[in-house]
């Protein structure tokens, strides 16, 4: 625990571990940000409050009992709730992760010893459980059954230590000075915009410069067509997920006439742009079956939160600078916990599974229908049940559906993916079989895309007020924090021998109030 901070390892939030890759490297890494203003100084001290905010400064913190037990508590919980995730009742997880994977997660957690004896450690592991894999004993081995046990089995004495000695440590100090940081509110002054990437149903994405895409939804236009809970549920759903194959967001904010989501900025293109204005219509099979396993473990890591995507389609497949693939707009995902089922009519036509169609009860099984409609659209370049323009019947999509039995396995192990590592594939360590070239633009001209016509008569209430106020919730702590390493900003602002000014910045570039790139 102590080396918290040391290790870089600043929010957890529940779920299982990204991959190594994602966590240490996003998809832009020539770039570096210098500057961001977020009203703080170099030297890790907090200014004031400004006239008419409302909010607790480190100082208050740090004088209020009460504060320093709540954040204690829940920052114990959530390391608990992460560790306790990867295993509980189920070593199967284990096998799946890389063993440098395995030692990061445990090495921020050096608790205090409550007894020397490795014995003590070791027997009262084996009596928590039924029976060890050889990939558990072996890590046990390498890092000791004192911090197994600590990882996995133990609760009660995790939390003395949060609430004891690490709320006197020079560690909690920087904790909850990086939390104020985090908890900055974000403007639009913070970001430049450049280029319109695309449009949907609510609003358009913008290119904010090297680093980000943003999303931005019309407020007018949502409350027209009554797009709040979508758009909230969105949000909710992207803050939650964490993965290398899923487009992540890393701010929400509004302004007066917006939504906006800070996500992923891919400047690979979508599948859908490759298929039909690259070359020869359609893909080459084996850029079909890499993307394909990528897009499988993106679905995958969405199922195991209980959430399914249903809009799976090639345009909604892209790629960034170095040929990795990441689902994205997840505005029609929707979460199903336990065994429960619905009949909603969600997705796009000619991709949608017939039990979709027909309103019966369904959950995760329609990804994989799309699933296999857009491998079908990657080889042939049209749809396998409804090409363009063509007016399918349901009969018609009933006749052509294979009536092979469906069953319930992992669809990593089908015969396609024989020749995919995927420990290796999660882990980021797969070359992609091609690489778009950075001179080149992989989307349609911007002069392509429709404007929106003008929305008149819709006037924003205390209800909408509230709603815009709960999407507008700052920065994605995970994202905000990765940002921070890629920056170089976290190991110069701990680094014991820095200076009071960064090298390089003078006074007109600190109050720069937005993202500055090199």
């Amino acid at each position: 625990m102590a080396s918290l901070l040391g290790k870089k390892v600043f929010e957890i939030n529940g779920q299982g571990p990204p991959p190594t890759k994602d966590f240490f490297q996003l998809t832009v890494t020539k770039t570096e940000v210098i500057w961001r203003s977020w009203k703080i100084s170099l030297r890790i001290e907090f200014k004031g409050a400004a006239p008419g905010e409302n909010r607790m400064t480190h100082d208050d913190y740090l004088h209020n009992a009460r504060m320093q037990r709540k954040v204690g508590v829940v920052f114990g919980q959530q390391i608990l709730q992460y560790t306790q995730a990867l295993c509980q009742g189920n070593f199967d997880y284990l096998e799946r992760l890389p063993n440098d994977l395995l030692l990061q997660i445990l090495a921020f957690l050096e608790l205090k010893d409550l007894c020397n004896s490795p014995e003590f450690w070791e027997q009262t592991v084996r009596g928590r459980c039924d029976e060890l894999t050889p990939e558990m004993e072996a890590l046990a081995n390498a890092m000791g059954w004192r911090k197994i046990f600590f990882a996995f089995f133990n609760t009660k004495e995790h939390q003395q230590y949060v609430q004891g000695e690490y709320q006197t440590s020079p560690n909690f100090d920087k904790f909850l000075q990086w939390k104020e940081y985090e908890k900055q509110k974000i403007t639009d002054k913070y970001f430049h915009e450049f280029r319109t990437l695309g449009k949907g149903g609510f609003g358009e994405v913008k290119n904010s410069g090297q680093m980000y895409a943003c999303k931005k939804l019309c407020k007018k236009r949502l409350k027209q067509k009554n797009g709040e809970g979508m758009a909230l549920l969105e949000k909710q759903i992207l803050e939650k997920v964490n993965s290398l194959f899923l487009v992540n967001l890393s701010y929400a904010y509004d302004t007066k006439t917006h939504l906006c989501l800070v996500m992923t900025l891919m400047n690979g293109g979508d599948l859908r742009y490759h298929i039909y204005n690259i070359g020869e219509k359609g893909l080459e099979i084996d850029r079909i079956n890499y993307y394909i396993a990528q897009v499988t473990t993106g679905i995958l890591h969405l199922h195991a939160m209980d959430i399914a995507y249903r809009d799976m389609k090639p345009e909604n497949v892209l790629l960034d600078s170095f040929g990795q693939c990441r689902l994205s707009d997840l505005g029609l995902a929707v979460e199903l916990p336990s065994e429960k089922t619905i009949n909603q009519k969600a997705g796009t036509s000619g991709y949608m599974a017939p039990e979709i169609l027909k309103k019966e009860p369904y959950r995760m099984s329609v990804d994989w229908w799309a699933l296999g409609c857009s491998i079908y659209e990657m080889v042939a370049a049209r749809l396998p049940f409804k090409d363009y323009k063509e007016k399918v019947q349901k009969e018609e999509v009933a006749r052509r559906t294979l009536e092979d039995e469906c069953k319930n396995e992992d669809p990593r192990k089908h015969e396609w993916f024989k020749g995919i590592n995927f420990p290796r594939l999660e882990a980021g360590l797969i070359d992609p079989p091609w690489v778009p070239k950075p001179n080149v633009v992989y989307a349609k001209d911007t002069g392509d895309i429709k404007d929106f016509s003008e929305i008149k008569g819709i006037v924003f209430d205390d209800k909408d007020d509230k709603f815009f106020k709960e999407f507008n919730t700052g920065a994605v702590p995970i994202a905000w924090q990765q940002e921070m390493i890629d920056s170089g900003l976290f190991d110069e602002l701990n680094d014991p021998n820095r200076k009071e000014s960064a090298a390089g910045l003078d006074d007109e570039e600190k109050k720069s109030k937005s993202c500055t790139l090199l």
